[in-house]
């Protein structure tokens, strides 16, 4: 994002939905109610031109599929499977109704999409609003009883979901009353539990709503408040400064990349970035579309240079960069030495230990994942890719026998292992205690530490060619392959193998 702010061109109609789906595609609605997408490096292109009242667009928490609203005074909802390109109807009604807002959760149960809309009784007696759900794809449907909301039935509004406990919050109000409420749905629950808002909100109305891991910022013309999720309105504090009054319209952050980096509002007056971390100050930038990398057809093309700037990174030995958490997870435990080089962007890609779609980066020596179910400093994980390796080339190393010591008169530690005993001895063992992971911010290395960036002892040491033809003492871990150079000058007598890029040449995918 150091290269400023750029729109985005070809389309000149006015914007008000979208959604983006995995490898960068765009979908799209204006304010005419047409539908358009736009693959990365692509043109845009009018989908479903026969549809002119779309109302609200969703993307699937895993940017798989992509969840379209539609309709005036009656409601269809469609799917598309493959970025917008064809759709699926789903559901539909020709009765009197007026379709509002639709948002995509999951069942952590099924790992299906569970999808909600929801829209108005025209001219109904009793009027309010109905909730229809789905939960397996929307294959079925059923209303929301909206148990808890009270004998009064509320009249809905913008529907937001928090990707981190994947809960539903939707704006309402009650007739007569007037005042702005804000309920929370579970996923699969049926009880609307209301939570407090500051008055200024209540009175003012809601805007938009976003939330990082442990915090709900929300806005209104009246106001930005921040505060802890679902807490009580006297714990929510102004988020305004630097604002200069404008009124925020929009809210994203990138809870659902690597969490907790940024935030950014869409206001009156342009669009404003925030810091969660610090949640206290606004910054002006310039009007437009944020000029992210422009990533290729796959994640593993280059992208083209920008400047640095303290939330993106570009490496122009790779063609790639580094941004938001993960570029501060790389910077705070090793960086180069430790990871290397970028070799991708940020994509999804499903781990194959788990069978769960993670946000992924691929660095010269290991895999990033970000797993938002976690909690802090455990968000972002490395791959296990010493294991892997080893599985592709056959080697199963529970049958590998010896725990030799190659290097004399130095000391050992045992790890028990798959009910296998491994040693680690000598200057692989000084390496594995020095180097860590950082979760404390305290000074040295931890066990666990050491643990979680390396992994444990999968093979003894002994002499093997690597893949630069050198006959070294390499031991390989679960995240990571030790390689003896001893003609090396100290520190770099022990050198960690390139997994990363050994693991992308060996499905075909060429690195620099």
């Amino acid at each position: 994002f150091g290269a400023g702010w750029v729109k985005i061109p070809g389309l000149d109609e006015q914007i008000v939905d979208l959604a983006l789906l995995k490898d960068n595609v765009l979908v799209t609605i204006s304010g005419s109610g047409k539908v358009y997408r736009r693959g990365a490096g692509q043109a845009w292109q009018q989908v479903i031109p026969e549809i002119s009242s779309a109302r609200a667009v969703a993307a699937s928490l895993t940017g798989e599929r992509i969840y379209l609203l539609v309709g005036n005074t009656s409601y269809a909802v469609f799917r598309s499977d493959d970025a917008g390109r064809t759709w699926q109807l789903l559901t539909s009604t020709t009765a009197d109704v007026s379709p509002f807002d639709i948002a995509v959760s999951a069942n952590p149960a099924t790992n299906q999409d569970v999808v909600l809309f929801d829209y108005g009784l025209s001219g109904r007696a009793g009027g309010g609003s109905v909730l229809s759900r789905s939960l397996d794809n929307g294959a079925t449907w059923t209303d929301v009883p909206l148990a808890g909301a009270g004998n009064i039935r509320p009249n809905l509004g913008r529907i937001f979901v928090d990707q981190t406990t994947l809960n539903f919050y939707i704006t309402g109000s009650l007739p007569v009353q007037g005042t702005t409420r804000l309920y929370r749905l579970a996923p699969t629950g049926n009880t609307l539990t209301e939570i407090g808002l500051p008055e200024d909100l209540q009175v003012g109305g809601v805007n938009a709503l976003t939330t990082y891991p442990g915090t709900m910022v929300i806005a209104g013309p009246r106001g930005v408040f921040a505060g802890p999720i679902d807490s009580a309105p006297n714990t929510f504090n102004r988020y305004e400064k630097g604002l200069n009054g404008v009124e925020v319209l929009d809210l994203i952050t990138t809870s659902g990349r690597p969490a907790g980096t940024a935030l950014y509002a869409g206001t009156s007056r342009g669009i404003f970035t925030g810091n969660p971390s610090a949640v206290d100050n606004w910054f002006d930038t310039s009007i437009g579309f944020p000029a992210c990398p422009n990533v290729g057809p796959t994640p593993f093309d280059r992208v083209d240079p920008f400047p640095d700037s303290p939330q993106h990174r570009y490496f122009p030995e790779t063609g790639h960069s580094l941004n938001f958490g993960f570029k501060t997870f790389w910077e705070s435990n090793g960086g180069l030495p430790v990871f290397g080089f970028a070799l991708s962007e940020e994509f999804v890609e499903r781990n194959a230990d788990l069978r769960l779609d993670f946000t992924t980066q691929y660095f010269e020596r290991e895999r990033f994942e970000y797993h938002p179910e976690n909690q802090p400093p455990y968000q972002v994980l490395l791959g296990r890719l010493g294991d892997e390796l080893l599985r592709a080339q056959g080697r199963e190393w529970r049958n590998e026998g010896g725990n030799n010591n190659p290097f004399p008169n130095t000391p050992c530690q045992s790890f028990g292992v798959g009910g296998q005993q491994r040693t680690v001895c000598g200057p692989f063992l000084q390496y594995w205690r020095t180097h860590g992971l950082q979760f404390d911010g305290r000074g040295g290395v931890s066990f666990n530490e050491s643990l979680a960036l390396f992994g444990l002892p999968l093979t003894a040491p002994k002499v093997e060619k690597n893949p630069d033809g050198n006959e070294v003492i390499t031991q390989w871990f679960e995240r990571a392959r030790f390689e003896y150079h001893p003609n090396n000058p100290d520190p770099y007598k022990v050198l960690l193998g390139r997994l990363g890029s050994e693991s992308l040449r060996g499905r075909g995918i060429q690195v620099p």
